[in-house]
């Protein structure tokens, strides 16, 4: 079964089995990262490993009317996805 968001610029196919990452806009970012939902809606994360995967209805209710989530198809996200080095877990030479 097929659905349509209204998208204001077109109309975006939605179909259930696509997932989606939640940003955290009212946590920020972390340097230039991004901060996500974690898995199961428990906690928060940079790193995508570690981020959950939501379909479109669970989306819609964490973001709801708020601005303090975006959903962004985990396509999208991983596409343009890089590696980063955690300072933290470098041994001093």
């Amino acid at each position: 079964m097929k659905f349509f968001k209204f998208n204001k610029s077109r109309n975006e196919e939605i179909t259930k089995e696509q997932l989606y990452y939640i940003q955290s806009t009212k946590k920020g970012f972390v340097g230039n990262n991004v901060v996500w939902w974690g898995k199961n809606c428990c906690g928060y994360t940079c790193h995508l490993d570690n981020a959950g995967k939501y379909t479109y209805n669970q989306a819609i209710e964490i973001c709801g009317d708020e601005k303090e989530s975006k959903m962004h198809k985990i396509e999208e996200v991983e596409n343009i996805a890089t590696l980063q080095v955690d300072t933290q877990l470098l041994r001093n030479g």
